[in-house]
């Protein structure tokens, strides 16, 4: 064996105790959702269970969803058949909004939520810095380099050290199922 290959196989054996030392750190990361909460992805979708508040209209019955009725209905529009969600675009994360009650649990990977100026564990600041790709190999697949890094050997996380509230993101959390069931959402 040459050298890159026993390095890849090294980095496959790494990658492979990470998961599971991530999926036991995620059990101690329980989280309550309701229907209409919010969710911040520092990847580029939006996981099963959520759709991007992207200021959509749902055109469903309304009886399908009585609680999101409930948070975003506005009678001004005068349509009875359905809401806006809220567009809240325009920041480094993808918003996304809970419509399903099986939307609890655990944290996901790349999720990103406000703590009280620490991160538990399993979780970090977010802050900028700069992780191995080899350290966070799972998150590295979900958001790149989009946030800076050389995409090679290092990738950066989100920074939001500037606002208040102070937030965190779940590096060893369940990895995301992407929402790919057809939304009764219309532009």
């Amino acid at each position: 064996m040459n050298r890159t290959t026993t390095r890849n196989m090294f980095s496959v054996l790494f990658a492979t105790l990470m998961l599971v030392k991530n999926f036991a750190q995620a059990q101690q990361q329980q989280v309550q959702r309701a229907v209409g909460d919010r969710v911040m992805m520092a990847g580029s979708f939006c996981p099963l269970g959520s759709w991007p508040a992207e200021g959509q209209w749902y055109d469903y019955d309304v009886n399908d969803n009585a609680e999101l009725f409930q948070k975003f209905y506005d009678p001004s529009e005068h349509r009875r058949n359905g809401f806006y969600l809220p567009d809240l675009r325009g920041g480094p994360l993808t918003q996304c909004i809970v419509f399903s009650r099986d939307f609890e649990g655990q944290r996901y990977l790349g999720e990103v939520y406000e703590s009280e100026g620490t991160c538990p564990l399993g979780s970090v600041a977010t802050d900028g810095k700069s992780l191995s790709i080899g350290e966070a190999l799972n998150l590295y697949g979900l958001i790149g380099a989009s946030y800076g890094g050389d995409g090679v050997s290092n990738f950066k996380l989100p920074s939001l050290n500037n606002l208040d509230p102070f937030y965190c993101i779940s590096i060893n959390g369940l990895y995301p199922k992407k929402n790919s069931q057809s939304r009764p959402i219309s532009s």
